[in-house]
């Protein structure tokens, strides 16, 4: 429906458009239309969206408009001052306020427009008339009300769905129609109460004598009272049922005879999840409670402070205390961790300290327990930890982020837009609350480092472990002159410190950041390898599932038993990842106990908590991993940490190598030894001369710092210039050269030398998309960025309504970690 008349709202859509649009309100919804409600809207010709109302009262615009459908919220689910960090965002990292929406909002609050299909009343008579694959599809529609078209593919098995349902349509036995999906389906949870009847003195008394001969069934009442107190309120039948210790069939038995009845109630599944606080008192060191004390100074003037602290040295702890005193003064707090399967340990001990006062937000939630922690933040609860999505939630009366692991890459986000880094965005969100912010690390990045020693952010230092423990012993290994008899790629040194380590019952950590078992299947005759058919990269074996897949878009292949291109059957593996690893350590330790944490060992929920508990437990002797042994890990017991193959990260073309080196070996350095003993680290190289292994040795952060700041300088790096990153896609090779080389030379036009390129990165083409970059580096002071911002933003809406290059894919990265 169309109309000029009545009063109009401005709509969010959570697409990829640069404007709001201008929707009618109904006289029927003019009274609960509101900033921060979701409406159903109609966008295009068939199209359904749940927008978000952003503006009411807005005058006739001066063309005909929609109407909103309905209203899908009795209050607003997003409040005015995330709509002004989203304005901010899509403004910093050139991108759209749809984008940023649907990024920011829950996945069941976004409903989807679903094409829905419903069989026809048709005769048993067309329906035998029809050839497969029609008859079998028919079959399936037609004893459902409905089913989408995704359930239906799934359902029918069919490759190429859509033809079909097409033909079925034509045929006029099915009609397609579109629907919106509300997703989020509240949790509700059956308790028990006594019949009404039964709950005075009298009534109470009544119900007792009816059971009197039933000694079970007494007990169930006299548990109830226990358990619910005077209020006689509806409790859960299980603490019920334990307390009188009966069966549930007793139970049943009372409801049947109208005793107790069932109440249904709707909960908050985070609300399950609650339990009591731990009351102790947080005993501080004399170190840590002058760090406490600085921190607390710096922030009278300044709001951002850097606690730079070693391995082991009791961050969390003086966290924690600061949480105490926001709690205290009535505020929130967001404690911000980079990735959630790397934070198993210290969120679990957050948990018991703080009890039902904090929630976890993470990836591994459920689109429904997204929603009740959604909820959770919105009604006040004052500790929200989680990933760096977190900062889309929406806080009340936020007083603290803590950003621990600020150097930590997975604080940047990649793909899809918006591409932000939280711990910048958590600057810019505190900004907007007046509230404090705590960056906390043992390997700060260079640019907060940075920032800290020129006074825009305070910098407290904590120098020594918790309680003086010893830092690990470092030592290099030459690969060059420590070498296996067998060619491996353990170091004899390394396999003799890890015997010794078993022997005196202590606990290995071997860090290899590859995962699967071989990087390359490879022909020993020809020197053909295994590709990838969409990526120009290699396939990785990976021996449990006997398959080889490409990391980057995921196509598995089969093993192949002769060479395709020369059609020699000597194919060998060559390289090592965890997979390889955990099996050759096996053979070498046959009586230790060796397990792998990587992405493919913890990928279902509990997974990742169950390896980390049997670590804990000494349950695992040797534990083989990636990225994801180096950080926010404590255990007791590890003697040895040994790192395969440190020069690997050293290789890769991005200015941040050297430091993202130092970095992840510091990190896993401080695995060992965190209790009670010194614990040690191999390193294996072979270029053991490198200045940055020499300061890993030392744990010498400040020498690391002064060398790499120099560098940074002298050629032009952050956090002396900022930087943008512009990817062209296309699936014609020359398409995406052309339109980079014309985006690239009408940058140049505008703003010279600023700009590099185009450029074809180390991996020239993924998921068939071939890709090519335009840099640009630009001073920090000034406008300069807005205007570089403009211009690609320009660039893009234009090449869209150029024929030959509509295409084209576009994306833009701000402040890229490469």
């Amino acid at each position: 429906m169309s109309s000029t008349k009545g009063m109009y709202a401005e709509i969010l859509l959570p697409l990829a458009l640069e404007s709001t649009y201008t929707y009618m309100i109904p006289a029927d919804l003019a009274e609960e239309a509101a900033f921060g409600k979701r409406v159903e809207v109609q966008f295009g010709s068939r199209k359904r969206y749940a927008g978000l109302i952003v503006k009411t009262g807005i005058p006739a615009p001066g063309y005909r408009t929609k109407e909103i459908i309905s209203m899908l919220d009795k209050k607003p689910v997003v409040l005015e001052s995330q709509l002004k960090l989203w304005t901010w965002m899509a403004k910093y990292y050139c991108c759209t306020l749809g984008e940023i929406m649907k990024a920011a909002l829950p996945g069941a609050l976004l409903l989807s427009s679903e094409t829905i299909i419903k069989a026809m009343p048709v005769s048993e008579d067309e329906v035998l008339q029809l050839d497969e694959p029609l008859y079998t599809l028919f079959r399936t529609i037609e004893p459902r009300t409905s089913i989408t078209l995704g359930d239906l593919e799934k359902a029918s098995g069919l490759k190429s769905l859509y033809p079909h349902v097409v033909k079925l349509y034509q045929l006029g036995m099915i009609l397609v129609v579109e629907e919106l999906e509300e997703k989020y389906i509240p949790k509700r949870i059956k308790l028990i109460q006594l019949a009404a009847d039964y709950q005075s003195e009298s009534g109470l008394q009544s119900a007792l004598e009816l059971v009197s001969s039933y000694e079970n069934q007494t007990q169930i009442i006299l548990s109830y009272l226990i358990v619910s107190g005077e209020s006689m309120q509806p409790v859960d039948p299980k603490l019920v049922i334990s307390k009188a210790e009966v069966t549930m069939s007793t139970l049943k038995t009372l409801i049947k005879k109208q005793i107790f009845v069932e109440v249904v109630r709707e909960v908050n599944r985070m609300e399950l999840l609650k339990k009591e606080a731990d009351q102790s008192e947080i005993v501080l060191t004399p170190i840590q409670s002058k760090a406490l004390q600085d921190i607390n100074d710096q922030w009278k003037e300044k709001d951002v402070a850097l606690l730079h602290g070693v391995t082991g040295s009791g961050k969390t702890v003086i966290y924690t205390k600061l949480m105490q005193q926001v709690i205290e003064a009535g505020g929130q707090i967001l404690y911000l961790v980079p990735e959630i399967g790397m934070s198993v340990q210290l969120l679990q001990r957050l948990k018991v300290k703080f009890g039902s006062s904090i929630t976890i937000s993470h990836s591994r939630l459920s689109e429904n327990e997204r929603v009740d922690v959604w909820n959770q933040v919105s009604a006040g609860i004052p500790i929200v930890a989680g990933v760096r999505s977190s900062i889309f939630l929406p806080f009340q009366s936020l007083k603290l982020i803590v950003v621990d692991e600020e150097h930590d890459v997975s604080y940047k986000q990649q793909e899809p837009n918006p591409r932000y880094h939280a711990r910048d965005m958590a600057l810019v969100l505190a900004q907007m609350f007046e509230a404090k912010v705590i960056l906390g690390s043992a390997t700060p990045s260079v640019e907060s480092y940075y920032h800290a020693t020129k006074g825009k952010y305070g910098l407290v230092e904590l120098n020594e472990r918790y309680l003086g423990l010893e830092l690990p012993q470092v030592n290099l290994i030459d690969r060059n002159k420590d070498k296996s008899s067998s060619g491996a790629m353990y170091s004899h040194s390394l396999i003799e410190e890890i015997k010794t380590t078993l022997a005196n019952n202590k606990q290995v950590i071997i860090y290899k950041n590859r995962r699967g078992y071989a990087p390359i299947l490879k022909c020993s005759v020809c020197n053909w390898f295994a590709e990838c058919n969409q990526c120009d990269v290699a396939m990785t074996y990976h021996k449990g599932r006997n398959v080889l897949i490409c990391h980057l878009c995921g196509t598995t292949k089969a093993i192949i038993p002769t060479c395709p291109a020369c059609g020699s059957p000597h194919l060998k593996f060559e390289g090592y990842g965890t997979e390889k690893i955990e099996d050759e350590l096996s053979e070498i330790f046959p009586s230790a106990h060796i397990k792998r944490m990587d992405l493919d060992s913890t990928r279902g929920k509990r997974n990742l908590e169950n390896l980390i508990h049997n670590f804990e437990q000494r349950n695992i002797d040797i534990l083989v991993g990636t990225q994801m042994v180096t950080k926010g890990l404590d255990f007791d017991h590890v003697g040895l940490v040994g790192v395969i193959y440190a020069d690997q990260a050293l290789h890769y073309p991005d200015f941040r190598a050297t430091e993202r080196t130092f970095q992840t070996l510091v990190q896993v350095s401080g695995r060992a030894g965190r209790k009670n003993e010194q614990g040690k680290v191999l390193i294996q190289t072979f270029q053991p001369d490198h200045p940055v292994f020499k300061d890993v040795m030392t744990g010498d952060y400040t020498r690391f710092y002064e060398r790499e700041i120099k560098e940074r300088e002298l050629f032009r790096y952050p956090p002396f210039v900022r930087q943008i990153a512009i990817t062209v896609r296309h699936k014609q090779a020359d398409m995406s050269r052309d339109a980079a080389q014309i985006l690239a030379i009408e940058l140049k036009n505008l703003f010279g030398q600023r700009i590099m390129g185009p450029s074809v990165p180390s991996v020239a083409r993924v998921r068939n998309y071939y890709i090519h970059q335009v840099f640009i580096k630009m001073e920090r002071s000034g406008n300069i960025i807005y205007d570089i911002k403009r211009a690609i933003k320009e660039f893009q809406a234009g090449i869209v309504k150029k024929k030959s290059l509509s295409t084209i894919r576009i994306s833009v990265d701000v402040d890229p970690n490469q």
